[in-house]
């Protein structure tokens, strides 16, 4: 690369406003926190310490020696945006996706958490128990809220992760715990309540797991491995509650210190790597992304007469922090796809891979626009590096 193109490139960088990996953001000695949930975000019940929110905030500072600072504390009426007592996985959904002050906390986060979905059973066992559940076997309201509550939750984490990435972001969830143990064995409920329950957490785990969101196994430790526990025999339970379903001190603290159990990934330390980071501009999810030859931003065309090649399609060049290439490796070792509204998957070809002049943090790599995309639109791009996934970023395609 010549000197004059080093230069420029150098230029258009710094003019841009970039979102750069958890490592660099935490250099500044902070980490913005925004937590989601119901009541149990909330805290209530909680008389000494305000919940497991406070507590997992204060544990993470303590253990990363960074300020963490919560983004939505509660009002006097003990609600803030994303936490609500009484949410159900509807309602949070509904705010991830209409309250723009809430989105805007996320995206300006490095911590998310989010607690979701006892009150939709809640809701269910309450029909179940005044005989209106519906269906012949009085279990319709059941199979109704399990199916409701995970469409509800992948949906819950496809709008979290439009706004953070697991690649910069320490984004945790939790499964679902049974108050009511003990009380449903008295009734002769708990077999198939429990069945329900038992769906709805393999659910979160799987839906955890394929997104690379590390999950707190609340269930397991308010009601045993076998889920027959009772939580307010083991003393997690609020006495003072007459619903029964919130949290004591100890239980808040008990699920404060399973989220601490979880480690802080993907929070870096000095001369640490993981996975590839697509660097994005400020505050939003599009791609630091410039032609590889005009180094103009997008939209791009997929069809040019500008370009170095006979081929006339477009290169794109990513900018990417976390990719080094090994001795003996060269740009085969990494891949990028793009994927449309439609989730269609287009794989591209990775034409050159190497470090921005003069900024040893960040890699550029530069792709072809594949032929497929040249209906337009806007699309994700994505890069993986020895089996490590990237975060997602947009791009726009011109129309023709």
């Amino acid at each position: 690369m010549n000197r004059l193109l080093s230069l420029t490139l150098l230029i258009l960088l710094l003019a841009m406003q970039l979102t750069f990996p958890l490592k660099a953001t935490a250099a500044s000695g902070t980490l913005n926190y925004t937590a989601l949930g119901d009541s149990l975000a909330v805290g209530i019940a909680d008389f000494s310490r305000g919940g497991y929110v406070p507590r997992y905030a204060a544990y993470a500072q303590a253990d990363t020696s960074l300020s963490v600072v919560l983004q939505n504390p509660l009002d006097s009426n003990l609600a803030a945006p994303g936490r609500h007592n009484g949410w159900t996985s509807s309602q949070l959904l509904d705010a991830l996706r209409n309250d723009v002050t809430l989105r805007n906390l996320i995206a300006n986060s490095q911590v998310v958490t989010w607690d979701i979905g006892g009150n939709d059973f809640l809701r269910a066992l309450n029909t179940y128990s005044a005989g209106t559940c519906g269906g012949p076997d009085n279990q319709d309201c059941f199979r109704s809220a399990v199916a409701t509550l995970k469409v509800n939750w992948s949906a819950i984490t496809a709008e979290v992760l439009s706004l953070r990435s697991t690649s910069n972001t320490i984004i945790r969830t939790m499964d679902i715990y049974n108050p009511f143990v003990n009380v449903e064995k008295d009734t002769g409920t708990f077999p198939l309540f429990k069945s329900y329950l038992d769906d709805v957490n393999r659910y979160i785990a799987t839906m955890a797991g394929a997104n690379n969101i590390p999950c707190a196994r609340v269930y397991e430790a308010f009601n045993g491995p076998n889920g027959d526990q009772d939580a307010a025999a083991k003393g997690y339970m609020s006495s003072y509650d007459p619903s029964g379903i919130h949290p004591n001190d100890l239980g808040h603290k008990v699920v404060a210190d399973l989220l601490r159990n979880l480690g802080y990934a993907p929070l870096a330390g000095p001369g640490s790597t993981g996975a590839p980071i697509l660097v994005t501009e400020e505050n939003s999810n599009r791609a630091a992304a410039v032609d590889s030859v005009t180094l103009v931003r997008d939209p791009f065309s997929v069809f040019t007469t500008q370009n170095f090649s006979a081929d006339g399609r477009t290169r794109v060049t990513l900018f990417a922090a976390n990719v080094s290439l090994l001795p003996g490796e060269n740009a085969s070792a990494i891949t990028a796809q793009a994927e449309d509204s439609q989730r269609r998957f287009y794989p591209l070809t990775i034409e050159y891979v190497g470090k921005v002049p003069n900024i040893e943090a960040l890699t550029q790599v530069i792709v072809k626009l594949p032929d497929e995309l040249a209906s337009g639109g806007e699309v994700w791009i994505s890069l993986n590096l020895r089996g490590a996934n990237s975060n997602k970023a947009l791009i726009n395609i011109k129309s023709p």
